[in-house]
């Protein structure tokens, strides 16, 4: 039996499923309820028919998802990196602000595009406060899961992701008095960098000993620091004045993981973080001392903890560089991370390729390079034009 008929004001949707169970739907008008149940057929025959009381809710059908990918990943050397799965449940908490209890069947482009609108205003507006670019990811995100329902039989037949425009980043739009308006990319810029002279002496105000030689080498390598501080000593080439990058340590933790390790070890971020750095001869000369006096570690490490185990990566800032430039009386928002920027901003200022620094950070694409350092490849010396005023004049 399938049907759709009048009853009242309304108009109800009559079918039997291929367990023999009866459902009915009601709709405003006729053709509402034509559509869906020829929808609603060719899913019977597909064998893709769900019935309505059995599809789930967005927040249960992203809590699957995410569960399955942990579950992959508590076999070492599989699955996902722990950073992967901490990014996903923080994206999954933004997509159940307006999702949670809905019908994964009732969401739609028109509701998603809603939800990105009031996921982009401030805290203070109610919002959610996240930048275009993680937007971007969430999206990215949940299509995931999107598709994971759809390769389960969930109720659902296409992911409605897919119907979303890419956010745009920016207008360029400024206010009347010359600032710019929601600006999208970060762009880094002189406040979140050192200056030569700022360099020296934040080197000379750290702490000697691990703080000073780890900010150094952060300073002189462009590394990240879960890079550095995966470092072993048989990747440190002192010789040959090189530092081979080939894995990074991860302390990230996933929430509802009780028996998570402490510290885990991964491939560099990208293809391209496998790489090689040549160094001068100031950090040659650094490394060398600490060497001498480091503590020893059973699994070589560069920089370890008095016991011989993985730093803290949080304790470096903290109580590495942090207490330096406050030391060095230096006011700018740099992080450990600031230092990698320092570093490309430096080797620009020095004239070389973009490809180059590119190469020496490990970047996938040298267009991301481009994008973030773009304020320090402006050209700052001012051009006259005195030629082409005097091709104009001697024309």
């Amino acid at each position: 039996m399938a049907a759709v008929y009048k009853v009242g004001k309304k108009w109800r949707a009559d079918w039997t499923d291929k367990e023999g169970i009866r459902h009915r739907l009601r709709f405003n008008t006729k053709g509402e309820g034509d559509a869906a149940l020829t929808e609603i057929k060719s899913q019977l025959k597909a064998g893709t028919y769900v019935a309505p009381k059995k599809i789930p809710t967005f927040g249960a059908l992203a809590d699957s998802w995410i569960a399955g990918r942990i579950e992959q990943s508590r076999t070492p050397g599989a699955g996902y990196r722990p950073s992967s799965l901490a990014q996903w449940q923080n994206h999954i908490a933004h997509m159940k602000t307006r999702f949670d209890q809905i019908k994964v069947n009732e969401i739609d482009a028109q509701a998603i595009e809603r939800a990105i609108g009031q996921w982009r205003l401030s805290k203070e507006q109610g919002g959610r406060g996240l930048s275009i670019r993680t937007v971007n990811k969430v999206l990215t995100t949940m299509s995931r899961i999107f598709k994971f329902g759809i390769r389960n039989k969930c109720g659902i037949q296409t992911d409605p992701t897919k119907l979303i425009e890419k956010v745009k980043e920016g207008s360029g739009e400024q206010s009347e008095t010359g600032e710019r308006l929601n600006i999208g990319i970060h762009e880094v810029t002189d406040r979140e960098v050192l200056s030569p002279q700022e360099v020296k002496a934040v080197i000379l105000a750290a702490k000697p000993g691990l703080y000073r030689t780890t900010i150094q080498t952060a300073i002189y390598t462009g590394a990240r620091i879960s890079e550095i501080l995966a470092l072993r000593w048989p990747d440190v080439k002192l010789d040959g004045g090189v530092i081979e990058i080939r894995r990074s340590l991860s302390t990230a933790k996933v929430k509802g993981e009780t028996n998570q390790e402490k510290v885990r070890w991964f491939d560099p971020k990208t293809k391209s973080g496998l790489r090689d750095i040549p160094i001068p001869s100031e950090l040659v000369a650094a490394l060398r001392a600490w060497k001498e006096k480091c503590p020893s570690s059973r699994l070589e490490l560069v920089f370890c903890n008095e016991f011989g185990e993985p730093c803290d990566r949080t304790g470096i800032g903290r109580y590495g560089l942090t207490p330096a430039l406050d030391q060095a009386q230096i006011d700018k928002a740099v992080s450990m991370h600031g230092l990698r920027h320092t570093y490309a901003s430096m080797l620009i200022l020095l004239g070389r390729p973009i490809t180059e620094v590119s190469r020496y950070l490990g970047h996938a694409d040298v267009s991301v390079t481009m994008r973030v350092y773009a304020h320090f490849l402006k050209p700052k010396k001012q051009d006259s034009m005195s030629d082409l005023e005097r091709l104009i004049q001697n024309g």
